[in-house]
């Protein structure tokens, strides 16, 4: 029932361990990464060897942007373990990439200005690439580089937080007034977040409405607690089943 696409709902974050000579390398490989992997199997780790650089391998880790706190932990955990095996040593090189919709880049000042105050606030830097070989996709790609998690995961935030995020899923109902009902009952600040009812645009004349929840990268989190409570609501007021939403 419910189907949403956030822009950003990705979050990635990478960084370099030098392993002491190419031996241990290959018997780390070999002999402990096929458990860790196991350990960390909810979340997409990925690995990067580079023929130039023998003794470093690149660990990305990827999740959904609501789980960015537990995949922060859980990178620096494997970190630790890594460094545990006492093989080699974490670089001070951390990477996090992003995708800026080129049609929101300009609108929401997102520009060289402002992405250079960034860099002097958090002693980052950031590259952004635009392909314009390729007319026909929307964004632009912005890659994060800094000598600890910390700054990069600021710089990212910054960058983000003018970002709009907009929850989207239909639902059909005869009775608009209770539907506005259990919109009314929702406990959320509503100078932050936008909840709103529209027409289905393929066919106006029916039963189907689609519901809106926005705010910006600040709040997103509050975006599926207000889901949740929304379909609580309806699901009482009997406007939907009495099941759970599929997410």
């Amino acid at each position: 029932m419910c189907k949403s696409f956030f822009l950003h709902s990705t979050f990635a974050l990478q960084f370099e361990f030098y392993f002491f000579d190419e031996t241990t390398c290959a018997d780390y490989m070999k002999e402990h990464f096929p458990t860790l992997q196991k350990e960390y199997e909810k979340w997409d780790v990925f690995i990067s060897y580079r023929p130039e650089k023998p003794n470093i391998l690149l660990f990305n880790f990827l999740t959904f942007r609501k789980y960015f706190v537990r995949l922060i932990q859980t990178m620096i955990n494997f970190q630790m373990q890594l460094e545990f095996y006492q093989i080699g040593k974490v670089l001070p090189n951390f990477m996090s990439t992003l995708q800026v919709p080129i049609s929101h880049r300009d609108r929401n000042l997102i520009n060289s200005k402002y992405l250079e105050s960034i860099e002097n606030e958090t002693g980052t830097k950031i590259k952004s690439i635009r392909y314009h070989d390729c007319q026909h996709y929307p964004f632009e790609n912005v890659i994060i580089n800094g000598m600890d998690i910390l700054s990069v995961i600021q710089a990212r935030w910054l960058i983000t937080t003018r970002f709009e995020y907009e929850l989207k899923f239909p639902v059909t109902t005869s009775d608009l007034s209770m539907l506005v009902k259990c919109i009314s009952s929702l406990n959320y600040d509503r100078s932050l977040i936008e909840v709103t009812i529209s027409p289905c645009v393929s066919n106006p004349s029916l039963d189907k409405k689609i519901l809106s929840i926005k705010t910006n990268e600040k709040h997103i989190d509050k975006i599926f607690s207000i889901h949740k409570q929304l379909f609580d609501s309806m699901m009482i007021n009997g406007i939907i089943p009495r099941s759970e939403p599929n997410y």
